[in-house]
């Protein structure tokens, strides 16, 4: 799920998206095939998550999560900082995020729901949970995972859609950035390291249990909340210091000594802030050209983010049970609706954006020619006066 694009995004910006290769293109793609691959095993039954978690402390799902709020994080504030207006800034933002949001849980509510619920067709469209789902989900905050009926003899049942945890994340991420940039934290970069640190401290002080968040935070959970934030700053703090900051292969292997040297420790969730903003921007800007794929193809990673799950839980209900099975049919169906998703929702929606600056250009152009002036009369003057 990338959320994250460069400076102004206009129709030359997006032609040149369509014929470029990018190395960012396919580490959101790996971040957001990994989420799908990730979910498969507790979406099936057959335990917490692809790797070991239990033992090795590495949720693959939550590090794919990381990289998008890395990559976000850098690209947004670039996007800011470039363009600091905060309206045209939060223009983009919702109409990056809304639109293929809104058609999913149109599909969501309207399609999967009559299809896959254990109620009849009139129960659960005149049940209100039905239409609180898609109005708390279109909202963002706070998040609805249920439907009436829907998935509820599947192994993971309490959600439709799990994957819309992290948007209320992203939201509050974009938050961050219009609040830095109007306090001066872009400006001075330095802000923006010590709101990054203060997180970090306080994800530490959650871990160790020495402060209590709650379980959840507008139906958020509170640690993963927090856990992410950190990330989404140090993000923002490489691109501020890009110019002090290197991104090399050196660095990307420092962050994995980095995570070995306090593996298992409360204070790798201090370090891994750093580490895990540092690792998949490095890797992106470092990515040879034979990998990289078309910047299109990338963009498309938001929409097997938010597909993926929904799908997977619709396979499992269908009687897919073997966590490889299910990432394979799960992968093969989401990517192509991903790309219908691109190219039919989300590049229209981002080419409007700059449809819609011109209209507000245009009307504050109109606003800004003064009035005629009246021409002096014959007599009132001496001699007639023309209008210019």
């Amino acid at each position: 799920m990338t959320l994250a694009f460069g400076p102004r995004d206009t129709c030359m910006t997006m032609a040149r998206r369509k014929k470029s290769t990018d190395g960012f293109a396919l580490v959101r793609m790996l971040a957001a095939t990994a989420v799908v691959v990730d979910h498969a095993v507790p979406l099936s039954g057959n335990g917490l998550g692809l790797l070991p978690q239990q033992r090795i402390g590495i949720n693959l799902g939550a590090w794919a999560v990381g990289a998008f709020m890395a990559i976000s994080g850098y690209f947004v504030c670039q996007s800011f900082e470039r363009d600091p207006s905060v309206w045209r800034y939060c223009t983009r933002r919702i109409l990056r995020i809304v639109p293929a949001l809104a058609v999913l849980l149109l599909l969501t509510v309207l399609v999967l729901g009559p299809v896959a619920t254990t109620l009849s067709t009139s129960d659960y469209f005149h049940d209100p949970a039905t239409w609180e789902y898609l109005k708390q989900d279109i909202l963002i905050f706070p998040q609805d995972y249920w439907l009436p009926g829907v998935f509820e003899h599947n192994p993971h049942n309490a959600a439709v859609n799990g994957s819309l945890w992290s948007l209320p994340v992203e939201v509050v991420g974009y938050g961050l950035v219009v609040v830095l940039g109007v306090v001066g934290g872009l400006r001075h970069r330095w802000i923006t390291i010590a709101s990054a640190m203060t997180a970090s401290l306080i994800v530490e002080r959650l871990i160790t249990r020495q402060w209590d968040a709650g379980p959840t935070i507008l139906m958020v959970p509170s640690v993963a909340l927090m856990q992410m934030l950190p990330i989404y700053l140090y993000g923002m703090a490489l691109y501020l210091y890009r110019d002090k900051i290197p991104l090399t292969w050196w660095g990307v292997a420092a962050c994995v000594g980095i995570e070995l040297v306090f593996f298992g420790t409360p204070m790798v969730e201090v370090t891994r802030g750093v580490t895990l903003a540092y690792i998949p921007l490095a890797v992106g800007h470092l990515m040879p050209k034979w990998v990289k794929l078309p910047a299109s193809v990338g963009m498309a990673s938001y929409g097997v983010y938010l597909y993926g799950f929904p799908i997977e839980q619709l396979l499992v209900s269908h009687g897919v049970r073997n966590q490889y099975h299910l990432m394979a049919y799960a992968l093969a169906i989401t990517l192509p609706i991903a790309m219908l998703s691109w190219k039919l929702v989300e590049e229209p929606a981002m080419n409007f954006r700059s449809t819609l600056f011109r209209w507000a250009r245009s009307a504050r152009a109109r606003t800004r020619i003064p009035a005629p002036r009246k021409p002096v009369s014959d007599d009132a003057a001496g001699e007639p006066v023309h209008q210019r």
